[in-house]
Order: structure tokens, then C-alpha cells, then sequence
């Protein structure tokens, strides 16, 4: 499993260069230099991307917005159920699912997430800006 998450990174590390060398390729200009110059900003972009959904999943904005509704809430009643709300204690279904599976669901889907939007877009992002920054000291001296 984990041989195969390697090659879909190096599978979109490689497409993504390509399509890099295909924009330059298109591009009016210097190839070499277009071509380092897309796959920089690419590289960037994704590097954006996992630095965003770090900082999403690390809890900053929920943390944020509850001390926010904290310090200008109206009611400072602190005994609120503020449960109502939540999906964990959602009981409108009528599938009795174990704990356990409930639980498994909950890890994998935690698992996917931290694969597909920061670990992926992370690895990506830097080996399009190592490959560019690497390609930029060997020819354009």
C-alpha cells in the first residue's frame, strides 16, 4: 500500500512536469527558462495549498471562531448544550452501526483527508520547486 501511494505521487510529480514542459514548449520564448518558471509557480501553488489545509485541520479557525463567539456571545450562559449541532451526536439514522465501525469510518476518512490535501500537495510542491531550483543552478548560471 504504501509502494503504491509513492508512485501516485511520482506519477503526479512527473504529469505535472510535463505539463510544465508542454507550457513552455508553447509558450513564445526561451523554453528552458519558461519551463523552470512554471514549474516554480506550480510547485508553489501546491506548496500553498498543504500549508493551507495544515493550518485548516490543525483546528486554527474553529479554535478561532468559538473564542470569537465566546467574547461577543450575548448569552454568557456557559451550562448551553452546544452538542445540537454536532455530527458525532446526530442520531436520526436507523442503521445501528457498532461504535467500532463508526470509529474505523472516522480514521479512514481522517487518514484520506491528511493524504489528499496535505501530504500529496506537500510532496508535489516541494520536488516541483527542488526540481526547478536544481535545473535553475545547472543551466542558467
Amino acid at each position: 500500500m504504501e509502494t503504491r501511494k509513492w508512485l501516485i505521487r511520482l506519477l503526479a510529480v512527473l504529469s505535472l512536469s510535463v505539463v510544465s514542459l508542454l507550457y513552455a514548449y508553447l509558450k513564445d520564448g526561451d523554453i528552458l527558462l519558461d519551463f523552470l518558471n512554471a514549474t516554480f509557480m506550480i510547485g508553489l501553488f501546491f506548496l500553498v495549498i498543504s500549508g493551507s489545509s495544515y493550518v485548516i485541520n490543525g483546528g486554527f479557525f474553529r479554535v478561532w471562531s468559538m473564542g470569537w463567539k465566546r467574547l461577543f456571545s450575548r448569552n454568557k450562559n456557559e451550562d448551553i448544550d452546544r452538542t445540537h449541532w454536532s455530527y458525532d451526536n446526530n442520531n436520526d439514522s436507523d442503521v445501528d452501526e457498532d461504535e467500532e465501525d463508526v470509529q474505523l469510518k472516522r480514521e479512514l476518512r481522517k487518514k484520506a483527508k491528511h493524504e489528499l490535501f496535505l501530504k500529496l500537495p506537500f510532496i508535489i510542491g516541494i520536488a516541483l520547486t527542488a526540481e526547478s531550483l536544481i535545473l535553475n543552478y545547472l543551466f542558467l548560471k
